[in-house]
């Protein structure tokens, strides 16, 4: 196990490194290796467990009613997945498929809302950086549904964009492929290419590899 990726996620912060063999074992944690291609997850079975992922890449996607897929995000090493869902113990709406080969820590959540009168002392703080990364996930699904509701290419181009950290040069790192932002925008990739290269053209936007600049 890779004890400084599993340290250093957005659940464990600010915990030391002699506190994360209780904070795993009190979340159940247990090691699981995908082959790439492997599916996590699939729609409609019980979401049980949430994860980090150790090594490899993870694709989000969800299936619309023409059966195409809609990509939804990626994980990487260190990244969380699938909290709400293994909180809830739901239906997946979404599934998880590995990108390459990929290991992870399954975590079961349920020792966070059971036996209150045997909490460990780590609870609060624990639960603290819950707290705030579902509302970070709450944020990342408000501008998900900002880019949707607009009604061409070029405006979701648009808001994705401003949506993007930007950097002291005015650029903005764009972490897809084109084919991989066309799916997280859910729009054609040829289209996408032809709004992008009209764009250019025109002097709205200048692109350096992956970072794009929007021109004022």
């Amino acid at each position: 196990m890779n004890n400084s990726i599993v340290a250093n996620n957005a659940l464990f912060a600010g915990f030391n490194p002699d506190e994360i063999p209780s904070l795993l074992s009190f979340l159940q944690a247990r090691e699981h290796h995908y082959a790439r291609g492997e599916m996590l997850q699939s729609i409609g079975r019980t979401f049980h467990h949430a994860g980090i992922v150790i090594k490899g890449r993870i694709e989000e996607s969800c299936i619309i009613e023409n059966f195409s897929k809609i990509k939804l995000g990626q994980f990487f090493a260190g990244d969380l997945y699938g909290i709400p869902f293994a909180i809830e113990k739901i239906k997946s709406p979404i599934q998880l498929t590995a990108q390459s080969d990929c290991e992870v820590i399954e975590l079961d959540l349920r020792n966070l809302f059971s036996n209150p009168d045997h909490l460990p002392p780590f609870y609060g703080r624990l639960m603290s950086n819950l707290t705030k990364f579902l509302a970070h996930q709450d944020i990342h699904t408000t501008i998900k549904l900002h880019i949707a509701s607009q009604k061409n290419i070029h405006d979701k181009l648009i808001v994705y964009l401003h949506h993007l950290p930007k950097m002291a040069n005015g650029y903005r790192q764009v972490p897809f492929s084109q084919t991989e932002l066309a799916a997280f925008l859910g729009v054609n990739r040829s289209a996408l290419a032809r709004t992008i290269s009209k764009m250019k053209t025109s002097g709205e936007i200048e692109i350096h590899n992956n970072k794009i600049r929007l021109v004022h």
